[in-house]
């Protein structure tokens, strides 16, 4: 039954949710208990990122969404690139080191906008650690992941030495995916749990933890991207604008601490994977560490 003002899945939003239009059985179980309609918005239509350049009478990709684009394949960048971008004004590193498990939000600030508030918050919730870069307006730079190197931060150095899996939290926007949240990473066993929660946390959203159903350049499988560097890997969590409050539908919320209810939720469902979290015996994954 949902909440106040909580509205749900238009036929048209749960047919799209996955690419080729076909939702798994408890994705399509999940999106039937909340009520309204969450059809795309002139906003978020202007998001998409894939396919070729759309006519000039078609909106082109916001400059947040269009930045937000990074693959899974080896970066071409020149081996200070990363540094570069933290002996930037306006560029902030933030590092706390709490528990082994670690939040990552590393395209922070103007560039993923909420995507630092989330790991911040879903981290103190939690006790883990944190690992932030953030970019005060203007600056948009994005850098693939697998250019974020701890080779050129001692401070991330620090916090891979401190933690043993992470959540790597990112945005992201594209046409027929306004209500799913993907799930990459090489920890998939987490990648379940953490479905398994937002799907509680969320009924009105998509939590998407099936590889082949995540559009292939976000999966974050590529051994040199940061979400896969700790020893047990990690979950990469790509957020669309409508879940973090950046789209018209926010505003049918009220905001408490800046945030609309779906951000909550969704820090909730972080927070408590990641509370419960427990070390296995050994190592279940050995990803290549960059230098």
């Amino acid at each position: 039954m949902p909440g106040p003002g909580e509205p749900v899945l238009s036929h048209q939003d749960r047919a799209s949710a996955h690419p080729g239009g076909s939702l798994s059985h408890q994705d399509r179980a999940s999106a039937t208990k909340t009520g309204g309609s969450l059809s795309p918005t002139q906003e978020e239509a202007s998001a998409t990122k894939t396919g070729p350049q759309p006519p000039k009478t078609e909106p082109q990709p916001t400059q947040e969404e269009a930045s937000a684009t990074y693959t899974d394949t080896a970066a071409t960048f020149d081996s200070m690139r990363f540094a570069r971008l933290l002996a930037t004004p306006g560029v902030e590193e933030r590092v706390v080191l709490r528990s082994s498990f670690g939040f990552m939000a590393f395209h922070g600030g103007n560039l993923e906008r909420g995507t630092d508030d989330i790991a911040t918050e879903a981290a103190r919730r939690a006790g883990a650690s944190l690992y932030a870069v953030v970019q005060s307006a203007p600056l948009r730079e994005h850098l693939p992941s697998t250019a974020v190197r701890a080779a050129e931060s001692a401070t991330l150095r620090e916090f891979f030495d401190h933690v043993d899996v992470v959540f790597a939290v990112h945005g992201y926007g594209r046409e027929g995916l306004w209500t799913s949240t993907l799930l990459g990473g090489s920890n998939r066993h987490l990648a379940s749990s953490l479905a398994s929660r937002l799907r509680e946390h969320l009924p009105n959203f998509h939590a998407i933890d099936d590889t082949e159903a995540i559009p292939a350049e976000l999966r974050g499988m590529h051994g040199d991207n940061p979400v896969n560097q700790p020893p047990y890997g990690g979950v990469q969590i790509e957020l669309p604008p409508r879940i973090r409050g950046l789209t018209p539908h926010a505003a049918q919320f009220e905001r408490i601490d800046g945030r609309i209810p779906w951000t909550e939720s969704l820090i909730c469902a972080l927070s408590e994977t990641a509370a419960a979290w427990t070390r296995p015996a050994e190592p279940i994954l050995h990803p290549r560490r960059s230098a």
